[in-house]
């Protein structure tokens, strides 16, 4: 065959002519193995949170070992070693909501946890206080540094309260004045001999002075605003305002300290000392109420029993006096 009849088998570019392409397939992950990653995501995910809830609950469960502790270092009589233990706790954590009182990245500490440790905080400053009272009245430094301390420490770990504020006030009294004022807590160390005179009388010793009285009286103030249930600050400020003779904000605080604790004996008392230092007929009429509710309310007390008798005797029922003078002694 001659080169002319060939025919060329191999396809010719140009106009007329078309080449094949191929279109690329884009690559597809088995639906199978995306249901494997899926799963395997939530395991790690799962194991994450695991993971956290194991460390919050180890946290939460070294804290509650560690009040324990700080409790059974308190009922053994150790409150100092139970206050440096809560310190150290409530320094590691801190509730939420109280920024800058723990240390930089610690965690909070259930809320639960938390008031329960507070309340241990509380009890043993108030112990602490309590051992050094009678020591700081008397002059010792030492003493008195250790009651206004631990009053300070006890208030920056949020655990504060109307009693620790009351003995931190009384020793300011005591320090500035102690001819004049009393150091028991008792409303009845204010009453009555058994002869029947005022063991202390409004204006009797020397008083403390204006200044004095005028920042006692901002102390009580700002401690009640704080803590408006404290028995124990309406009771001190009763009594405290009976020897400045102000005799009806005294009557305003112990009805007050009667509203908190209907069955308090002290209250009674204060009402009945600050009702007969009136001297109306009708506030006589109280003040013999007030007077025989609390020796309702504490039958063997012999303070209740000394007071009502002194109030008898006042009134002219010396025989019906001396029953209670006698229940007094028994």
């Amino acid at each position: 065959m001659s080169d002319e009849t060939k025919t060329d088998a191999t396809p010719q570019s140009g106009e007329g002519s078309s080449t094949p392409t191929s279109t690329p397939v884009p690559h597809r992950t088995p639906p199978g193995r995306l249901r494997r990653l899926g799963r395997r995501l939530l395991v790690v995910l799962f194991m994450i949170a695991a993971a956290f809830v194991i460390i919050m609950l180890m946290s939460a469960d070294r804290s509650g070992i560690v009040i324990s502790q700080a409790e059974q270092e308190l009922q053994s009589g150790d409150p100092i070693g139970a206050l440096e233990r809560m310190e150290k706790l409530l320094r590691e954590k801190a509730l939420p909501g109280e920024g800058g009182e723990a240390d930089s990245g610690a965690s909070a500490l259930p809320f639960d946890l938390h008031e329960r440790a507070k309340k241990v905080v509380e009890a043993a400053a108030y112990e602490i206080m309590s051992d050094n009272y009678l020591d700081a009245t008397s002059g010792d430094a030492s003493a008195t540094s250790a009651v206004y301390d631990t009053k300070d420490r006890a208030e920056k770990l949020h655990a504060g309260s109307g009693r620790l504020a009351s003995l931190s006030i009384q020793l300011d009294r005591s320090a500035a004045s102690p001819i004049s004022l009393k150091q028991k807590p008792a409303v009845t160390d204010y009453g009555f001999d058994r002869d029947g005179n005022k063991t202390d009388q409004p204006g009797s010793a020397k008083p403390p002075s204006e200044d004095l009285t005028s920042r006692l009286i901002d102390s009580f103030d700002e401690a009640i605003r704080k803590h408006p249930t404290s028995l124990d600050l309406q009771l001190n400020y009763g009594q405290f305002l009976l020897e400045l003779g102000e005799i009806d904000a005294a009557i305003g605080r112990f009805a007050e300290a009667a509203k908190l604790d209907g069955e308090n004996a002290d209250a009674q008392t204060g009402l009945g000392i600050a009702r007969l230092m009136q001297g109306t007929k009708e506030s006589l009429v109280a003040a013999e109420g007030h007077f025989l509710r609390a020796v309702e309310l504490t039958p063997d007390d012999p303070a209740a029993n000394l007071n009502y008798a002194a109030y008898l005797k006042r009134v002219g029922k010396v025989e019906e006096a001396k029953k209670y003078e006698e229940k007094a002694v028994e």
